[in-house]
């Protein structure tokens, strides 16, 4: 059979930690053209079966159209947002599956495909994909390429790969049937897990089922539960859940409960305050960045140095600041940015950047805050309640209903202050389709350059002056 003599070439990639030991490295298989064409073929009309029926899961956001990282993190935010507001203990267990995609079972996997309605051809052609593959490794040593022996592949589904990620999702899609104890929040392999209870003992009862459906499950589907990387984390508003439960034991194995914990990059706390993402995370790779500007500062031009911004300062500002960007921590990453910018125009340090951020069209920190906060609303309208008011409430200018919260720290959030944002924009905007609403507030932002978004809030968009908001309505 033609698909069934399927060869890779693995490279491993170094992950982090120690390079000695081989659990820090993730293979990637380079695969040839017509392996491809042929992935490509399964690959749509797999997606087409799946999309067409709903079968995988609401909450899997890895691998998924028009789904990110950034709605993993609004589920984890909303559910703790809500256990704060009802006054319930609330704990996530962050699952790290060990080496999940090279453990996949082609066995289970063609069986779950069945169960799913894969059959009679297409079944048998995954079959025949899935049989007989063979690799080689290939490794850089001091510039020398070492390649290994030919090695029949009997497990897991190739990293890289354009079909290898949705055979992933199918193999784990029944993963959250397991318990209907807890929320399943997924991408790809990184497994969430939410529990809420009204008392600590329930808590304690839960977390216990729990742990034992998924342990239960992950060794039923052959793969393996990393319990040294398993963290559990407790969120509160006070010290009186940290001060009751320390740990949970599951079949013999300790679980520590943490303090914070990094989920899909970034540091999470047990306050939901973000201040250790800020200051113990970000701002040291912003610093690191600016010391990299200043030292390549005399070796290369103005738009080079702009592209060293963008990939090694932005990225890292833009990534998750609709969730994180309401902290009071927010001033330190906006004083790091006009650093950077100081030291790109070579500006004395305390010359004023507003003029710098409108003349070369660069977004504030709070602009790339309200930005990011209003895209992510307007992208995804089933996550919000963006019914607007009843009638005698502001009719004229259609604002949106904001849920009331009775803590600071759950206002403090894009369901909360958030929505209070989107109010501030016009209905001129907010009716535009998702590309003008995005290109017309990039071009406002980048006129205006707004250093606080209390600015942004006392803004007049009736001014016919800002000749950014006419061009884009």
């Amino acid at each position: 059979n033609i698909l069934s003599s399927f060869h890779s070439k693995v490279y491993p990639l170094f992950k982090k930690g120690q390079r000695d030991l081989i659990n820090n490295y993730r293979t990637i298989s380079l695969l040839n053209s017509f392996d491809k064409v042929v992935e490509r073929i399964l690959h749509r009309r797999l997606t087409s079966f799946f999309d067409k029926n709903e079968i995988l899961f609401k909450n899997q956001h890895g691998f998924q159209r028009n789904h990110s990282t950034s709605h993993s993190i609004y589920s984890l935010v909303h559910n703790v947002v809500s256990s704060f507001e009802d006054g319930t203990f609330c704990t996530a267990i962050f699952c790290d599956l060990a080496k999940a995609f090279d453990s996949i079972s082609h066995k289970v996997l063609l069986h779950k495909l069945e169960n799913y309605g894969i059959r009679r051809r297409i079944h048998k052609l995954i079959e025949s994909y899935l049989s007989n593959r063979s690799q080689r490794v290939y490794i850089n040593h001091n510039g020398s390429e070492i390649i290994s022996d030919k090695l029949n592949i009997k497990l897991g589904i190739p990293q890289g790969s354009i079909l290898g990620p949705l055979l992933f999702l199918i193999y784990i899609n029944d993963l959250p049937n397991c318990t209907n104890l807890c929320e399943f929040i997924l991408f790809a392999d990184d497994t969430s897990l939410i529990v809420k209870a009204k008392t600590v003992d329930d808590l304690q009862c839960k977390l216990n089922l729990v742990m034992s459906a998924v342990t239960n499950w992950v060794n039923v589907n052959n793969l393996v539960l990393n319990n040294d990387k398993t963290q559990i984390l407790s969120f509160c508003t006070t010290s009186r859940l940290s001060n009751n439960i320390q740990s949970l034991t599951i079949d013999n194995t300790p679980y520590e409960f943490s303090q914070i914990s990094k989920f899909l990059g970034i540091q999470i706390n047990n306050h939901l305050n973000w201040s250790q993402h800020i200051n113990d995370s970000l701002c040291p790779k912003l610093s690191k960045t600016c010391f990299m500007l200043r030292t390549l500062k005399p070796k290369l031009g103005l738009q080079c140095l702009l592209s060293v911004y963008y990939a090694n300062f932005y990225s890292h500002i833009a990534y998750g600041i609709q969730f994180w960007g309401f902290s009071s921590c927010l001033s330190k990453v906006f004083k790091l940015q006009k650093r950077a910018l100081r030291i790109i125009f070579s500006l004395p340090s305390k010359t004023s950047c507003r003029n710098v951020f409108q003349q070369h069209k660069i977004l504030t920190v709070p602009c790339i805050f309200i930005l990011t906060t209003l895209t992510f609303i307007k992208n995804n309208p089933l996550l919000f309640n963006l019914s607007p008011l009843p009638t005698g409430y502001n009719t004229r200018h259609k604002l949106i209903r904001a849920q009331t919260y009775k803590l600071a720290t759950s206002f403090k959030t894009i369901d909360g202050l958030g929505i209070q944002l989107m109010n501030k924009l016009p209905l001129s905007i907010r009716n535009l389709d998702n590309n003008k609403f995005h290109n017309a507030l990039v071009e406002l932002f980048k006129e205006t350059a707004f250093y606080d978004v209390s600015e942004f809030c006392k803004f007049d968009f009736n001014d016919s002056s800002h000749n950014s908001l006419n061009s884009n309505l």
